[in-house]
């Protein structure tokens, strides 16, 4: 189960890294949706990730990850 995790988050992070334009509204980004993504899913994903709250929690565990990489 573990790896199916691990997958599954890579996935995520690099569809947002392949989609994501930090120049793009909100709008913008959900109409960028990817070919095998249905409008819908992707719509809830585009907010999800721009809510403030996931931006913090993802910046905290980036954060993390560095202090664990230093050791």
């Amino acid at each position: 189960m573990f790896k199916i995790g691990k997958l599954w988050r890579e996935y995520k992070s690099k569809l947002w890294n392949e989609f994501y334009d930090p120049h793009m509204s909100r709008n913008e980004l959900i109409k960028n949706c990817p070919e095998n993504v249905s409008m819908d899913q992707w719509a809830v994903f585009v907010d999800y990730r721009l809510k403030p709250s996931t931006v913090v929690y993802l910046v905290y565990l980036n954060k993390l990850n560095l202090n664990f990489k230093k050791i």
